[in-house]
């Protein structure tokens, strides 16, 4: 029953999220097509899909990111989670799915967002970025640090959201705003408490420390929420 609702649900937040990805990706490669041209109309091309790329990224970061948070919401504390909880499913299983939903979508748009991201400002095509990468282990080593770095940083914020939303929801009134609050008090106190004990930094140690704050924040959303809920 968990894999028949993963593959629900993961079908249902990606398949608005196609377009998206293939546009960005197209655009990307339209501007090393494009190259150091000279021909006016090839040099105007490129301009206009430079800027359309830039907006796309943004909207890579910004759409999956709320789409998520949203079908997690809708899914398990607004209407739909009449039908959700009327599934012959724990409730803790239901949390489970929802969330490793979530994760990989964001993980399937990080991954687009840094195939335009190098197609639009390194000059290569991303397949010569990454071949010329592996011939530098030093290089590669860096790249991979800075890159899980700020992965970890935007997976606490997500889980600090969600986790926010489930003690939001617990409220009577005003529970969107009371999760907005939760979720931002729950990241500073996170990062307070990790600072106390260690300064982070681009280091695997650091970016070990961050995930290891994800899986303490699943686990108390995961808790909370097989617990109870309150449904709008």
């Amino acid at each position: 029953m968990f894999w028949k609702l993963f593959k629900y649900d993961f079908k249902s937040v990606n398949k608005d999220l196609i377009a998206l990805y293939i546009s960005c990706i197209v655009l990307s490669f339209v501007v090393i097509f494009c190259g150091n041209n000279s021909n006016d109309a090839i040099i105007a091309a490129k301009k206009v899909c430079t800027d359309l790329s830039l907006v796309g990224m943004f909207f890579l970061v910004i759409i999956p990111f709320s789409k998520v948070y949203l079908k997690i919401r809708n899914n398990l504390f607004r209407e739909e989670a009449y039908l959700y909880l009327t599934l012959p499913i724990k409730r803790g299983t239901l949390y489970d799915s929802k969330v490793l939903v979530s994760v990989l979508t964001l993980i399937i748009s990080w991954i687009i967002l840094g195939i335009c991201f190098v197609n639009v400002f390194s000059g290569k095509n991303v397949f010569s970025f990454v071949s010329k990468l592996l011939d530098n282990y030093t290089g590669i080593e860096n790249n991979i640090v800075f890159i899980l770095t700020i992965a970890v940083q935007f997976s606490l914020i997500f889980m600090s959201l969600i986790t926010g939303l489930i003690f939001g929801n617990k409220r009577d009134h005003a529970k969107d705003l009371f999760s907005f609050v939760f979720g931002v008090l729950i990241y500073l106190i996170v990062r307070l408490l990790i600072g106390f004990f260690y300064d982070l930094d681009n280091n695997i140690i650091s970016i070990g420390i961050v995930l290891f704050a994800d899986v303490i924040l699943y686990i108390l959303g995961r808790y909370v929420y097989s617990k109870g809920v309150n449904v709008d």
